[in-house]
């Protein structure tokens, strides 16, 4: 990379747009539409208006862009994407710096600040140059001159991936306790620092990464976003992947740190609808690479929280999500007062800003000086990377049409009131003196508070004197965001007092007081967040609960008392209420530890019987699982009296002394203690002292086969009954004869976890394997899972192949290998034969033979009729056909070969889910479908032409599994090679035939 002068280019609008109708391209490229052309094609809410900022050739490539105190938009080019053209071996990525001298609202001159980049993704500016991720590193480049040209530059640190150019480090972003935050591109990294080499090497597995500008100092990050990073209306960090528009990150990785004994499934949480729930509404051919994602979001990236208040107030405080395969930018409105955020979009057919173009590729946002929201448009024809392309259009021509446009778009209010000229308005300079700053930091009609909190928290570190006193009455005074900006500035300043503290965690507004028990962390005496447990507000609550955990893990001597202090101290009522919150249970786990929590589900299980109430049962169920479902050896006592408490409960439920919810619930802490984490845990048996375990388990095995329970309670009845009794055969009937699916299951999987003798064990699994014929797919699918998994089983896997009980098709790769390699020689080779012989001979040569078809060129156009009368009674491609078989229209990953076994040999590897069952009925009807649904008093088969027949089962004779598919053996008999040719260039090219697609 370089950093040097560079000529700049001042262009009128004019001339601007003159120069575009002129734009130099190959004669085999097609132009990229003028901006007039995607202007027209553009539509926004009646309530806005859309104008270019920005053109090429100011502007080339732009990926991201920031705004900074000298009115200028700094801009990072990635224009070596998606590779650095064929012949060249110079990175061409480059940060420009846009100005706009006339005062016209339209930047008109461009100053190269840095070129010759490789892969430049984003910036954050910063003491009079920017911190740069780039090329696997964070850079930072410095003007020292003031000619907007970089003059030095210095790696800070190395180490991130650098795969996928969509996947790699981006969006430096200074956050607001004055570390900045960058976006791992979901490939991580171990970064190193060339600049601090006394700091450790991080492992970036998982998650984001965050420095400090001042000391160097650098760590993981809680979450991981691909493309974007923002902060929401509280200062929450916000992701993106492509098919989740917006997550916020829920728990730092401090406070899992401090609580390193307690797991949690995910530090994440979609605030949007994500994969397959999300629903969006292009109106351009929105391409997707997988058919089967049309609809739903395919490429989120640049999440944006709207954080000023000159748009309109229906967009404040919203989630915008650029999607630019389908050519749009996404809108939600963020609701509810939880410590999660929920978002849900305004518009039931339509997206906020989108285009009919396919050239309009918005990639990011961002907010202006004065409010408008700034959009980034790549412009490219296309998009996707190859690397996520089938393989048939990786070789596509126009993988880099459009290398020589961009644009920027500017979204404000169709009226505006403001009488000062669009140019000063929309890029008015900042005045940069202290006073001035603190003034824009507690102006309620300035948009964006983050520049002045910027300069301010620089000119800190440059040693000048912070302004503390005006800072302190904004901090106290309820001014909401304003309040929280000033806050912080005084704790990164050492300079937030005691007094200010308290005032602030009083403030009414509830972000106040999260962000002061945040900004208490920092101080070298914090603040106890004790009080604040029982805030009225679950925002308050949430924070100070993982504070909590923070400050008393700085005192581990004291730690165990102060988790008992924890857990006698919280308000079983709050606790209730917030129970139905998964954030809220996982905070009062880290909390309280594994031993408060503990102590905790043994005070909420203790709670009076009137207390209990049936519709919450799911909800209380959770909690106390959640609570009990870690317990160190140093706790056997506290599990030992809650699994006392909950068994006397459950026993003493014949009586009616206990609720059904009590009931139900104290049976799920009981399971959830039967299956502690812990190895060092002893098992539910070692918890209950006779004769209550023996009368429990007798009491529970007799709920657990009694059709008149819950279904509830006969699962829970059962996992319970199972780790208290020793016996086993109850449990082998449950499993081979039960009318509930469910239990069947659940006791499978109970039978497989037990600790058997070789010779019970085979007893008891050679008859589900007898049985197999007869069952439905879920029921074969877990038996034949067990018995190909453990070794001492093997035998029933080589006689159940024998005995046609099972097929080879039924057993994936994995277990193939591991049974193929069995240490017993004799039943190895047994095992290879029966597996081998599993593809008839006849199939294999007709395999072979049409060896040939591949080596021929297929007609797609032909294929689609050889499809139509051969495939569609079962299958469906494009608008051929009905889904009775498996989809396979998404056929990007698998090759022809592939797919010509697949239609050759049917049998060769099957779903369950869709293998053929024989049905037989009592006045002789046969009839085969695949087993779609089972009921106790019926079934209902799916048939080839979509057709659906429901039987009593009553009326049933016989069904059996056939272990094969529907699709017939032979089919290739009616397909000639040149014609089976046809059919795989279909399958695999059928989306192309509309021609929008190039393939070459």
């Amino acid at each position: 990379m370089h950093c040097r002068r560079f000529l700049t280019t001042a262009v009128a609008l004019c001339s601007l747009l003159a120069l575009l109708s002129e734009s130099p391209l190959l004669a085999s490229e097609p132009q990229p539409p003028t901006p007039q052309t995607i202007l027209a094609s553009l539509k926004l809410p009646d309530d806005l208006s859309i104008s270019l900022a920005a053109a090429e050739p100011l502007v080339i490539d732009p990926v991201a862009i920031r705004f900074d105190e000298h009115r200028a938009l700094w801009v990072a080019e990635m224009r070596d994407y998606p590779f650095v053209e064929e012949g060249g071996n110079t990175p061409s990525s480059r940060i420009s710096i846009l100005r706009d001298t006339d005062g016209d609202g339209v930047f008109d001159v461009s100053t190269v600040f840095a070129d010759n980049l490789r892969y430049v993704t984003g910036m954050q500016p910063w003491r009079g140059g920017a911190f740069v991720t780039v090329s696997g590193n964070v850079v930072y480049m410095k003007d020292t001159n003031g000619d907007f040209v970089c003059d030095e530059q210095e790696v800070w640190y190395t180490g991130f991936a650098e795969q996928n150019q969509q996947l790699r480090a981006s969006h430096p972003r200074l956050a607001i306790d004055g570390w900045i935050d960058v976006a791992s591109g979901l490939r991580g990294g171990k970064v190193t620092s060339p600049k601090f080499p006394e700091e450790p090497a991080v492992d970036l597995s998982g998650r984001d990464f965050r420095f400090h500008p001042r000391t160097g100092k650098f760590v993981a990050a809680s979450g991981q976003s691909q493309f974007g990073l923002c902060y929401g209306p509280a200062d929450e960090r916000l992701l993106v992947s492509n098919r989740n528009p917006c997550r916020q990150v829920m728990i730092a990785e401090k406070y899992l740190a401090a609580s390193p004994q307690i797991s949690v499934v995910s530090v994440v949480h979609d605030v949007a609808p994500f994969g397959e729930a999300s629903r969006v509404f292009p109106r351009s051919k929105a391409w997707t690479t997988s058919n089967l994602h049309a609809g739903q979001f395919t490429a989120a990236c640049g999440v944006h929280c709207y954080r000023g208040n000159f748009l309109p107030e229906s967009y404040r405080s919203g989630i915008f999500t650029c999607d630019p395969t389908g050519n749009f930018v996404h809108f939600e409105k963020l609701s509810g007062n939880s410590p999660a955020l929920h978002s849900q979009s305004p518009y039931e057919d339509h997206e906020f800003l989108s285009s009919t173009n396919d050239w309009f590729r918005p990639v990011n946002l961002e907010v202006g000086p004065d409010g408008s929201l700034y959009v980034v448009d790549f412009c490219r024809a296309v998009i996707e990377h190859p690397e996520f392309m089938p393989d048939e259009l990786r070789g596509r021509k126009d993988l880099r049409w459009g290398n020589s446009s961009g644009r920027i778009w500017r979204i404000e209010p169709k009226q505006v009131t403001s009488q000062q000229p669009r140019g000063q308005r929309i890029y008015r300079q900042i005045d940069t003196t202290p006073d001035s700053l603190v003034a824009d930091l507690a102006d309620d009609s300035r948009e964006h508070r983050d520049l002045p909190h910027r300069l301010i928290y620089e000119q800190f570190l440059a040693g000048e004197m912070l302004p503390s006193i005006p800072l302190s009455a904004i901090a106290v005074g309820n001014h909401g965001q304003r309040s929280r900006h000033a806050l912080w500035l005084l704790a990164i300043a050492g300079k937030l007092s005691q007094q200010d503290l308290h005032l602030a965690i009083t403030a009414r507004d509830p972000h106040t007081r999260v962000a002061a028990i945040q900004a208490s962390e920092t101080l070298p005496r914090p603040w106890n967040p004790e009080s604040l447990i029982a805030d009225p507000d679950p925002r308050v609550r949430y924070q100070a609960l993982l504070s909590w955990r923070l400050f008393a893990s700085q005192t581990p001597a004291s730690l165990t008392k102060s988790e008992e202090e924890l857990a006698a101290k919280i308000d079983l009522q709050i606790l209730a209420d917030d129970a139905a919150d998964p954030w809220m249970v996982a905070a009062y786990r880290l909390a309280a530890g594994p031993r408060g929590s503990l102590l905790l589900a043994q005070r909420y299980l203790s709670r009076p019987g009137a207390l209990w109430k049936s519709e919450h049962f799911a909800i209380d169920r959770a909690l106390l699982v959640a609570l009990a479902s870690k317990t160190n050896a140093d706790d056997q006592s506290l599990a030992r009296a809650l699994a006392t408490k909950g068994a006397t409960i459950v026993h003493g439920s014949t009586l009616s002394r206990a609720t059904a919810s009590q009931l139900e619930a104290s049976m799920a802490i009981l399971a959830s203690l039967a299956t502690a984490q812990n190895r060092a845990q002893p098992t539910l048996t070692g918890l209950v002292d006779q004769p209550l375990r023996s009368e429990l388990s007798k009491l529970l095995e007799e709920v657990a086969v009694n059709p008149e329970a819950t279904m509830t309670a006969r699962l829970l009845a059962l996992e319970v009954a199972a780790a208290l009794s020793e016996k086993d055969d109850w449990l082998v009937q449950l499993a081979l004869a039960d009318s509930s699916q469910a239990l069947r299951l659940l006791a499978i999987d109970l039978l497989g976890k037990r600790k058997l003798e070789e010779e019970a064990k085979l007893v008891h699994w050679r008859a589900l394997v007898d049985q197999l014929p007869q069952e439905p797919p879920a029921i074969r699918r877990a038996v034949v899972a067990k018995i190909a998994s453990d070794g001492t089983l093997a035998t029933l896997v080589a006689a159940g192949l024998r005995e046609k009980k099972l097929v080879a098709s039924e057993l994936d790769a994995g277990a193939r290998q591991r049974l193929t390699k069995h240490p017993d020689e004799k039943l190895r080779v047994e095992l290879e034969r029966l597996l081998a012989s599993a593809i008839p001979q006849d199939r294999t040569a007709a395999l072979a033979d049409y060896q040939k078809a591949l080596s021929l060129t297929g007609d797609a156009r032909r294929g689609s009729v050889i499809f139509e009368k051969n495939c569609s009674n079962c299958h469906k491609v494009g608008t051929i056909g009905v889904n009775v078989a498996p989809d396979i229209s998404d056929s990007r990953t698998k090759t022809t070969s592939q797919l010509l076994a697949d239609i050759i040999q049917p049998n060769r590897a099957i779903d369950n889910n869709y293998v053929a069952y024989s049905l037989l009925t009592v006045d002789g009807t046969t009839a085969t479908g695949i087993l779609t649904s089972e009921t106790a008093t019926s079934i209902t088969l799916r048939q080839p032409g979509d057709k659906t027949l429901v039987i009593q089962r009553d009326e049933i004779e016989q069904l059996l599994s056939t272990g094969v598919s529907l699709m017939p053996e032979g089919l290739e008999k009616q397909i000639p090679h040149a014609s089976m040719a046809d059919l795989l260039a279909y399958i695999k090219e059928w989306r192309y035939l509309d021609g929008s697609i190039p393939k070459e």
